[in-house]
């Protein structure tokens, strides 16, 4: 007995042995030779990476809309507006007695991210109204690959007195801010309130067809958005300065909103009013990308050493293990553990040093090419699923990189009779913990990411690697 135990505990030691290439260990038990088993690791596995164009992504109806202009160093110029739809204050909206204009502001309430520079950048906003050619309807899905056109006339922006101050202030997504507060039959007061950019709409012809809007005009929204088409907010690129950034707005936030301060009445009994127009919006997403990642999707059945990734319908890596079916020539193995490593890869000679994706995705597609989760990240769908921060795809500053734990996709890839495999790809996501599988493309986040990829002249020396520990038959 005293035996058997310790070759008990030889064998959960040896389970543990890691070497850097394939090593074998025969364990057996001395009961019966027959049952003996043999553990071994590689990390050697061929792994085919290349950069893709990402999936068309929805802009409308998310939690936060894009906005903003990067020139990014290693990927490109992407530049993103801002297409808004008002909705009335209620149905039947009036303005009372003889409405006259004291101010509009076009109140955006931040998102909870910001890519880019930060420190040095500065933007000039400019707001257009929507042309009749591309009016904005709440009840169409847009998506990054719609395109909207602006009228001529610039009706406000930041700052409001172009050309006399031609550079505005850095987004001040994190900081609060304070303003008056309109009180009807009371005197105003000053108030904190969430952070939020506040840009003056100006044009007092634009302004001023609210209050010579018809009865029918103002019945409902319907109506109402045939009367005024919607605004476009951009970024005057030529005026703006420095490398740029990408922010955030909360458009689904009753902050969000175009606010109309006005008096009306008769004689001297006039008071101030506000008449807060909610705004719902999609975002306009143009890019021109450097030729490095270009070329990389113009020809993508070659094999690159370094890849891109890149949200708001950028790029993915498409990526695939072509003989991972290797395994099951030495019998019927059982993966005790598959994990894949992608180290980050950064230029020393960027001067711009973004900070890399805080989260990637990984997911694969099915005959038809549609996305599915593998089973370690098929949430209530296969009961091997894990944990979201189990499975992975968090940047790990320690190590510079990401590491996904798929032991249970290797296990059907290698020897689970019918599965076979078309792609995987990897994405990056949005950070926050969300308890479902995440493999839809991203439009809540901006941050991009460079990954290692192979080494096609020598594999054992590739920067991604497949790590995979099985037991196997002597």
């Amino acid at each position: 007995m005293k035996y058997f135990k310790l070759d008990l505990l030889t064998l959960l030691i040896s389970l543990f042995i890691f070497s850097s290439c394939e090593k074998d260990g025969t364990i057996g038990l001395d009961i019966d030779a027959q049952d003996s088993v043999k553990t071994a690791f590689t990390d050697t596995v061929t792994v085919r990476t290349t950069t893709v164009l990402e999936d068309d992504v929805a802009t409308s109806g998310i939690l936060q809309n894009p906005f903003g202009r990067i020139d990014d160093p290693v990927f490109g110029t992407t530049t993103v507006s801002l297409a808004l739809g008002l909705s009335l204050p209620f149905d039947n909206y009036k303005f009372g007695v003889s409405p006259t204009l004291d101010s509009a502001i076009l109140v955006l309430k931040y998102g909870d991210e910001f890519f880019g520079d930060s420190l040095t950048s500065k933007y000039v906003i400019d707001v257009h109204e929507l042309s009749d050619n591309t009016p904005f309807s709440s009840l169409k899905t847009y998506t990054s690959k719609s395109v909207f056109e602006k009228a001529t006339v610039r009706i406000g922006g930041l700052p409001e007195d172009l050309p006399k101050h031609p550079v505005a202030r850095r987004f001040q997504w994190k900081d609060s801010t304070t303003v008056v507060s309109v009180i009807k039959g009371a005197f105003d007061k000053i108030v904190n309130v969430a952070p939020q950019i506040r840009i003056p709409i100006t044009n007092t012809t634009f302004i001023n067809r609210f209050f010579t809007a018809t009865e029918n005009d103002l019945k409902n929204n319907t109506n109402f958005a045939k009367h005024i088409k919607g605004l476009y907010v951009s970024i005057d690129s030529m005026q703006s300065t420095g490398n740029g950034g990408l922010t955030f707005f909360n458009l689904q936030s009753e902050i969000s909103s175009l606010e109309i301060y006005y008096k009306s009445g008769t004689g001297t009994a006039k008071d101030t009013n506000v008449a807060k127009f909610r705004v719902s919006g999609a975002s306009e997403i143009k890019r021109k990308r450097k030729p490095t990642v270009q070329t990389q999707i113009d020809l993508p059945s070659q094999n690159y050493p370094t890849v891109y990734a890149q949200p708001l319908s950028g790029s993915r890596i498409k990526l695939n293990f072509p003989y991972i079916k290797q395994l099951a020539a030495k019998g019927n193995v059982s993966i005790n553990k598959a994990e894949l490593f992608i180290p980050v890869v950064q230029d020393p000679t960027d001067p711009f040093r973004l900070k890399p994706a805080p989260r990637l995705t990984l997911y694969r597609t099915d005959i038809a090419g549609q996305r599915q989760a593998v089973p370690d990240n098929a949430m209530l769908l296969d009961s091997r699923y894990l944990d979201e921060r189990v499975f992975g795809g968090f940047y790990d500053a320690t190590e510079k990189a990401y590491k996904f734990n798929i032991s249970s996709y290797i296990q059907d890839l290698v020897n689970k009779a019918g599965v076979i495999q078309y792609d995987t790809y990897i994405a990056p996501f949005d950070q926050a913990l969300t308890n479902r599988a995440n493999i839809t493309a991203a439009a809540t986040t901006a941050a991009r990411v460079v990954l290692g990829g192979p080494n096609p002249q020598s594999p054992g020396k590739s920067l991604i690697k497949l790590r995979i520990t099985y037991t196997k038959p002597n």
